[in-house]
């Protein structure tokens, strides 16, 4: 037996394949260089975690209406596009795109995350499960963008 089974836990759940500074494949409705930064916020409709960072997820839409100096906001889904758009709905999530992906073909394995990615495709971070207050604020301070 070659062992290899023991080191899957050194690395923390969910962030298998998620690496600092690892180009990310394009999504088909995003361009991640319209935006200095593009939060990618991976959901699954039937997440329990991830309905209850709804509140969360609402204060960055709403920080990102009042300030235009902000990271896209973009949603990703596992989930067919009729529950995304029910799920979108239903929570009151405007977001600025919502779209149906391998969740797997970005490196994500778990929901909710959030994958913070520069207009050069690359992670420039990560954040796995529900946040601590100490989390969300790390998040929302990564969001600005500099004015130029």
């Amino acid at each position: 037996m070659s062992g290899n089974h023991f080191h899957k836990t050194a690395k923390p759940a969910g962030s298998v394949g998620l690496q600092k500074g690892k180009v990310i494949p394009s999504l088909s409705n995003v361009g991640y260089h319209d935006s200095p930064k593009t939060l990618l916020i991976a959901l699954n409709t039937k997440c329990q975690y991830c309905q209850e960072n709804v509140p969360f997820y609402k204060k960055l839409v709403e920080l990102r209406k009042a300030n235009v100096n902000y990271s896209h906001l973009v949603a990703v889904f596992p989930n067919d596009e009729s529950e995304i758009r029910q799920f979108l709905k239903q929570n009151h999530l405007n977001l600025d795109a919502a779209a149906l992906v391998n969740l797997d073909s970005l490196g994500i394995t778990a929901t909710p995350a959030l994958v913070l990615v520069d207009n050069n495709s690359k992670i420039s971070d990560f954040w796995i499960g529900s946040l601590s207050v100490e989390q969300e604020e790390q998040v929302i301070q990564a969001l600005r963008v500099p004015a130029s």
